[in-house]
Parts: structure tokens; C-alpha cells; sequence
């Protein structure tokens, strides 16, 4: 692929190339990508230009057969990016074991390996910046969620890791109920424990979702969210009807409100973006 930009002359080139071999029991794959950079994709499917990123991706899938398990995933991969001049930038040694149960039940267990280079200070929060320089560090993650095809339905993760030149801990617990076969709820909440030489932070997030099956052609969907790192409260409201198979209308309602006051008046609180959305296919 290619990208034109006006007064640039060269590296504006990027190219993938994919390899692998996948079967019932296997799944083996490389890739190659690089991306010159000043490769410009004004769409923005690239996250980041002016790298050469190599992976090999080895998993397997054994049907053990035994103590309940349907079938497990272990997985193991390797990841390098480099800038155009072969300097090491990022690399990632991705290690995880999932197991399915034959309940639905599933649990999942990850260890990464990571080497980050920083050539500008890293802002992690407004008071908060990590200095350029090599950091290597790692992290552990541990995951179980419940059939979720059951009435009640919920799942755990606890993840204790090194974070640069500092520690850092997540966890968080979500649940779902189903009602009857027209209103379901489900609930999540998440937490982020960071020390770092710095500064240290906590950030949450909370969030409750409601579904409701008006009929076989319509449905609504509610979902409310607080994000403590911003201080906002997020709340969208999706309303769809199929009104002939493979054809949708979605009406959608958001905003986005700090929970603070204003100073006209302390009893409302202050809306930062409001916006109704109609969409047909």
C-alpha cells in the first residue's frame, strides 16, 4: 500500500505479508509488516508508521478428554518491532494457557515479557510521566468466566505485573442476570493499582448495561459508564429495529457529562457533549 502526501517524496510505502498453517489441532503463522515513515493513512487503520514488526505465532488445541475440560488452548508467541534503521523499539514474549470446560466455563492464564525503548518522556497521566530510556518488565493474568449462557453468569481477573520501571496491579469483577427471555443486566467494574518512582495513581471503571427485547424485530440497549482517571460519567441509549431481515434502523443517544458542577448553577451538572445518532442499512 501506498500513500501520497503533498511536499514528501519517500518512505511513504507500507506492506504486510502473512504465512500459516491452521487445522483442527494447529494453528502456526508469521508475519511481516513495514511501514515507512511517512506512510500517511488518513483513514487511520495504522497505529503506528516508521516500524518493521516480526511475529511468530505457534498454538495448539488438545482435547484432553478428562476432568471436565472440552478442550485447551495453549499458546505461545513472539513479537519484535524495530524502527527503519533495525533499531530495537518493542518486544513481547506472549505466553497463555486457556481452558474450556464442558459446563461453558472458561479459564485463562497469560505471562508476557515486555521491552518498551522511550526516545520522549511517556505521559501516563496528567501529573504522572515516565523518562525516556529501556524498560523491561512483565505480567501475569489470570482470568475465569462462567458459562455465560446460564441465567446468572460472571467473571473474575487478577492481573499482578511490572509496569516500566514501577509495579501495577488490575483486577476486575463483572456479572450478568438474565430476568426472563425479554430483560437481561450485566455489570462490571475494573480497577488499576499503579505505583511508579513518578507518582503513584489509581484509575476505575464502573459500568451497567441493560438489554431489553421489546419483540423479535426490536430491541433496546442502555449502558452507563464512570471513568475516574477523566472524572465523567458516559451514558448511550441504542435503540434498533429490523424492520426486513438484513436491514436495520438504529437510533442512538449519548452524552458525556463531568461530575462536577457549573457555576450558573450547583444543581446541574456539566454536559461536555451531547449527540443523536440515526443510522439505516
Amino acid at each position: 500500500a501506498g500513500t501520497s502526501t503533498r511536499g514528501i517524496s519517500d518512505e511513504q510505502f507500507g506492506g504486510h505479508f502473512r504465512a500459516g498453517w491452521l487445522d483442527q489441532s494447529w494453528r502456526i503463522y508469521t508475519e511481516y509488516t513495514d511501514l515507512g515513515d511517512n506512510f500517511n493513512p488518513e483513514v487511520g487503520f495504522v497505529p503506528r508508521v516508521g516500524i518493521k514488526r516480526s511475529k511468530f505465532h505457534f498454538e495448539g488445541n488438545p482435547r484432553p478428554e478428562r476432568w471436565g475440560i472440552r478442550m485447551m488452548e495453549p499458546m505461545w508467541n513472539v513479537e519484535y518491532f524495530t524502527d527503519q534503521n533495525g533499531r530495537l523499539v518493542s518486544r513481547r514474549y506472549h505466553h497463555m494457557v486457556g481452558t474450556r470446560f464442558d459446563n461453558g466455563a472458561y479459564l485463562n492464564v497469560m505471562f508476557n515479557r515486555n521491552f518498551e525503548r522511550l526516545d520522549e518522556p511517556f505521559r501516563v497521566t496528567r501529573d504522572v510521566v515516565i523518562d525516556p530510556g529501556d524498560y523491561s518488565f512483565w505480567n501475569l493474568n489470570i482470568r475465569f468466566n462462567s458459562n455465560p449462557a446460564r441465567r446468572f453468569f460472571y467473571g473474575l481477573s487478577y492481573a499482578p505485573q511490572e509496569f516500566y520501571d514501577g509495579d501495577r496491579t488490575d483486577w476486575s469483577l463483572n456479572a450478568g442476570f438474565r430476568m426472563n427471555d425479554q430483560i437481561a443486566t450485566s455489570a462490571r467494574f475494573s480497577k488499576n493499582d499503579v505505583a511508579l518512582p513518578a507518582g503513584d495513581f489509581t484509575a476505575e471503571i464502573g459500568s451497567f448495561q441493560l438489554d431489553y427485547g421489546l419483540s423479535p424485530t426490536m430491541s433496546l440497549r442502555s449502558i452507563m459508564q464512570y471513568n475516574s482517571s477523566s472524572d465523567q460519567w458516559g451514558t448511550s441509549a441504542r435503540f434498533r429495529y429490523i424492520y426486513r431481515p438484513g436491514s436495520d434502523i438504529y437510533i442512538v443517544y449519548d452524552e458525556v457529562r463531568r461530575d462536577d458542577t457549573i457555576l450558573v448553577s450547583p444543581w446541574v451538572e456539566q454536559f461536555r457533549e451531547r449527540q443523536l445518532i440515526v443510522k439505516m442499512t
